[in-house]
């Protein structure tokens, strides 16, 4: 069973990222200094991390939800050949 809990390193730079850029834009404001270059450098980046890490994190969930139901389906199809064709062997008369 996949674990929902799982975070992709870009998710956890990224949040690493967006907590330092935070704490550089409270200093700059109490310092009464320019934070425009700061978001200016900082907020696309942090973007482009978060949401690659999120794509990351769905893709992972996709890739295990495709193979649990490749096994399932594939076990199921198996069994219903089998069953399908003794079926169809018993039903035909002797020879």
């Amino acid at each position: 069973m996949p674990n929902p809990h799982r975070y992709s390193i870009m998710t956890i730079a990224g949040v690493i990222i967006y907590t330092a850029t935070l704490a550089a834009l409270v200093v700059l404001t109490l310092r009464h200094e320019d934070t425009e270059a700061v978001m200016v450098l900082a907020g696309p980046v942090v973007a482009a991390l978060l949401v690659s890490g999120q794509i990351g994190v769905r893709a992972d969930r996709h890739d295990d939800a495709l193979d649990r139901i490749s096994r399932q389906t594939n076990g199921v199809l198996d069994q219903r050949i089998r069953d399908g064709v003794r079926a169809v062997l018993d039903d035909r008369p002797a020879p």
